[in-house]
This record gives structure tokens, sequence and C-alpha cells, in this order.
């Protein structure tokens, strides 16, 4: 069975027949949802699949984020990748690059202001492109530049 690299499978391991058995129960097709540049012109992709089933947990990993389905908040998420208040490097990975806005977010009854905190690593698939992992709605606005975190581009810093 082949599948790309970014369809998602399960697998039922049985250890009193030593047999694995693959359950696809995901669907095969990955679109691109959209594809942008950041202020810096690098290209950032965002995959149905990562959307699906890591962002909005459809598969169970973590908590409800469906008002990311809602059509403003997705376009609150496309510009914050187009003109984020900073892109920084991620304080785990320094492939990773972070990109934070201030938004006001549609909820399910009411409308909040949040920090958006877009998560992307180098693209596998596409050279020159970074692909968003993950996406975070935070309620505190403060994020620790600590050693060895660096600031890549600030909105502030570029004679606006």
């Amino acid at each position: 069975m082949e599948k790309s690299e970014n369809s998602l499978l399960m697998f039922e391991a049985n250890i009193v027949s030593n047999t694995i058995k693959v359950i696809d129960t995901k669907d095969t097709s990955n679109d691109i949802m959209f594809f942008l540049s950041d202020p810096l012109d690098n290209q950032i992709i965002l995959w149905e699949n990562t959307f699906k089933y890591h962002i909005l947990g459809e598969d169970g990993s973590h908590e409800d984020r469906s008002y990311f389905l809602k059509p403003d908040n997705m376009e609150r998420i496309k510009k914050v990748i187009q003109a984020p208040q900073l892109i920084i490097s991620d304080k785990i990975n320094n492939n990773r690059l972070n990109y934070i806005g201030l938004s006001i977010n549609q909820f399910e009854t009411k409308r909040c202001m949040k920090r958006i905190d877009i998560i992307t690593e180098p693209s596998k698939k596409k050279e020159n492109t970074f692909e968003i992992c993950t996406i975070m709605v935070k309620s505190s606005a403060s994020i620790a530049i600590s050693e060895g975190r660096k600031v890549i581009y600030d909105a502030h810093d570029q004679g606006l």
C-alpha cells in the first residue's frame, strides 16, 4: 500500500498472533488549503490533512478547535502569516519559525482578542517553503524571548 508522506494511518497490533494490520481510516487526499508569502518572502503552505487531523483535532488528540472553521478566523490566520507582529525562532527547534499576531477571533457566542501562534517548519516536499505544523490561540500576549530564541522579524522595526 503506497501512501503520500502526509497521509495518516492507524495500526492495529496483535501480540498473540504477532501481526500488524494497517487500518486506513483517513482520507488519502491531501490538498493545499492555502499557499502564501510572509513579509520575508518565505512561502508558507497549509496542507488539508495537517489542518483536519492536527490543528482541528478531528482525530480526537486534543480539545475542539472548530472555531478555526469560521471563515473570518481562517482569514485572520492568513493575515498573521502575511503581516505578523513578530516572527521568532521556536524555543525548542531552531528550524521552526513562529508567526505571532494579535487578532479578534469569533468563538461560539463571543469575540475575543487573542494571540495567535502559527508554527511552521521547512517543507520536505517543496523547496524553499515552510509548512504550517500547528496553530494555537493563546490568552496571554506575553512571549519570553529567552536565550537561544531570536526575533527574525518585528513589524515595529520595519520603518512603518
